[in-house]
């Protein structure tokens, strides 16, 4: 069935799941292994003089949610074509290689937590095998963060909630820089595993003060108490993400941060790159729990909204959030470590918005590319080593069917053809794009073999790599 609409949007149905039987796998594995084809192979993108080294600067860049399908529904819009899609039975998917970030080397990464696995079989067997045992962000940061797997709901902790070393930790004790950015809540899954250690991911105000008590350079992320998702000032302060207290500490100069939460103050960040050595910044847009994704839609209900129907929020962007956090970090001689997280397209998968997660994606596509323009201009690839990945997928985008993998596509009057697979995370493989020095090394992690996406690595395995060959404690 297709969709006069825009994006096929429908009430989700039951899954009918293909029988797994040996009949099965050897059909999925000859229609399957036929697209492996399609399987991206590393080739040294234009620049990178140095895919051995160890690298100065580290950036590490998040699209919360962000799957293969994710991405291709965002170059499906804007691009009229895809480079990741594939077919069951032997169909052709009709690929074509995309622009920018995405033609740099790449390959996959597993995603699932300490209670779970990856089984290429399964996961191409049915939509119901690509669901498995999915991951929770706060498992799959505290993983990428540290090099540990652990359970799910549980920040920077093993499975023994034995607080593991993190990334900006190990930056820190060797005397680099290091800072946290996102499009969601600084204390969130994602920013908190890359900071704090706290056996329930939903203790905002131990995260946040943890990371007030933190060795940050920056922290720049919403959860404004002040104001809500359409940026309008609220009547009553709602300290979700940080306590009264912390907050008036803060907002009042207690702290070790310079605090700032008005938009020409992250532009101005954003584009002036003077020295700012010795300075923290902690930066709280002035919007309660996403930058953009939360505000109210014009079509009524967000699901229904086309792309661009509901005018953006007054706020700074990913970019300006990044590009400051950049500008504060780079002045350390020793280098630095930061995390950009991409939060909010995990939220609009969540709540199965096709127009907003394209906007989302498109948001951290634009950050992505702005970094790496910033990388050419203030650094390079010789010293630099830029990733771009997610921590699992959410949502399950698929093609026009809710029983079998389909290909995104349009129709004649331009419709994208598309289904809503979940509300939740999959254990899908997602996609991993590097670029800089040691690239190719950490390209050597990936000895795993799936049948569809070809080689991966495990979301631990960048963490170990850093920790315990390139940045060793003396």
């Amino acid at each position: 069935m297709t969709s006069t609409a825009p994006w096929a949007l429908r009430t989700h149905t039951p899954f009918r799941p293909w029988r797994f039987t040996k009949h099965t796998l050897a059909a999925v594995s000859v229609s399957v292994l036929a697209l492996a084809a399609l399987s991206p192979i590393a080739h040294a993108a234009p620049g990178q003089q140095n895919p051995t080294g160890v690298p100065k600067n580290v950036i590490f860049m998040i699209g919360d949610g962000m799957g293969f399908n994710t991405l291709d529904l965002y170059n499906l819009h804007y691009r009229n074509s895809t480079g990741y899609q594939v077919s069951r039975g032997g169909a052709k998917a009709h690929n074509k290689p995309q622009p920018g970030f995405q033609r740099w080397p790449h390959v996959a990464q597993s995603t699932y937590a300490a209670i779970g696995s990856y089984n290429t079989h399964v996961n191409w067997s049915s939509v119901v095998g690509a669901n498995g045992v999915p991951t929770d962000s706060a498992a799959a940061a505290t993983a990428m963060a540290s090099g540990h797997k652990t359970f799910q709901g549980v920040v920077g902790m093993d499975v023994l909630q034995r607080p593991v070393e993190n990334l900006t930790e190990r930056a820190k004790q060797l005397g680099r820089s290091a800072g946290v950015v996102s499009s969601v809540p600084y204390s969130h899954a994602t920013p908190a595993c890359y900071v704090a250690h706290e056996p329930q991911r939903s203790s905002y105000h131990n995260i946040t003060n943890q990371m007030l008590k933190s060795q940050l350079d920056v922290v720049i992320a919403p959860g404004h108490p002040l104001f809500d998702n359409n940026h309008k000032r609220q009547s009553r302060p709602d300290y979700t993400y940080i306590s009264e207290s912390d907050w008036t500490a803060l907002r009042g100069g207690k702290t070790p941060f310079s605090f700032i939460e008005k938009k020409n103050d992250f532009t101005k960040l954003a584009r002036t790159n003077r020295n700012y050595q010795g300075k923290r910044i902690w930066g709280i847009p002035q919007v309660a729990s996403t930058l953009q994704q939360g505000r109210d839609s014009r079509a009524g209900k967000s699901t229904n909204e086309t792309v661009g129907q509901t005018p953006r929020n007054n706020v700074p962007t990913l970019s300006d959030l990044a590009l400051g956090a950049l500008n504060v970090l780079d002045d350390n001689p020793r280098g630095t470590f930061l995390m950009i997280e991409g939060g909010a397209i995990d939220w609009s998968g969540h709540a199965n918005e096709s127009a907003r997660i394209i906007e989302e994606t498109a948001e951290f596509v634009k950050a992505i590319d702005d970094v790496a323009t910033w990388v050419e201009k203030y650094s390079s690839w010789e010293e630099t080593l830029l990733i771009v990945t997610a921590d699992h997928e959410t949502g399950f985008v698929n093609g026009p069917s809710k029983m079998d993998f389909r290909p995104l596509s349009k129709d004649t009057s331009g419709s994208i053809q598309m289904e809503w697979l979940s509300e939740q995370h999959t254990n899908q493989l997602v996609p991993f794009f590097i670029r800089g020095a040691g690239f190719h090394t950490v390209l050597n992690l990936a000895d795993q073999q799936d049948l569809v996406r070809g080689r991966y690595l495990d979301n631990t395995e960048f963490a170990q790599l850093v920790m315990q060959r390139w940045w060793v404690k003396r």
